[in-house]
């Protein structure tokens, strides 16, 4: 994956990992006799998470993009990612 960085963008590599991992599902489905699972699901509910995953990914890629370092991105996520918690309660 590091080394597919270099050449490709963080939304294609997203989705070479969804299209790797799908055949791997279904086979999984088969083995297990639950591929009536699949077909008997919700699909909108479906579509509405793929959807969702989409737009949060390229936000948060637009987000780190000004950040140079990567050392920056890390620490100023994990202060947002920690006051997060403390103002839940956490």
């Amino acid at each position: 994956m590091k080394q597919l960085t270099k050449h490709y963008g963080p939304m294609q590599i997203t989705s070479l990992r969804a299209l790797f991992a799908w055949p791997l599902i279904v086979c999984w489905l088969i083995t297990t006799n639950r591929v009536q699972h699949l077909l008997n699901s919700r699909w909108s509910l479906h579509l509405l998470r793929a959807v969702l995953g989409i737009v949060m990914l390229s936000a948060f890629v637009y987000a780190i993009q000004p950040c140079r370092s990567p050392m920056l991105t890390l620490s100023f996520l994990l202060r947002r990612f920690l006051s997060l918690l403390c103002q839940c309660g956490f």
